[in-house]
């Protein structure tokens, strides 16, 4: 992973593929949020989605080549593309 680190940055609100933190971080997460807007007097709506087997209703050539516009070295690119060809 050292090799590609810098290239494989995920969001703060980023939840899953993280030492450390997982989905009691992220429940925590929401039930502050809710609690910050109720408090507040808002009306909280929440919609969710499970995206588990998304990957594998997408086009992985699209998702390949953006990945190379994005500056991914071809090496990792490559890899994913044979990883993704034997499944």
């Amino acid at each position: 992973m050292s090799l590609c680190s810098d290239m494989l940055e995920t969001d703060s609100p980023q939840f899953r593929f993280k030492d450390k933190i997982g989905s009691a971080d992220a429940i925590f997460t929401m039930k502050s949020t809710i609690k910050h807007f109720i408090d507040r007097g808002s009306s909280v709506y929440i919609a969710s989605l499970d995206i588990q087997k998304a990957f594998d209703r997408v086009c992985h050539f699209k998702v390949y080549k953006s990945l190379l516009d994005t500056g991914i070295p071809v090496i990792i690119v490559d890899v994913l593309s044979n990883w993704y060809s034997k499944l």
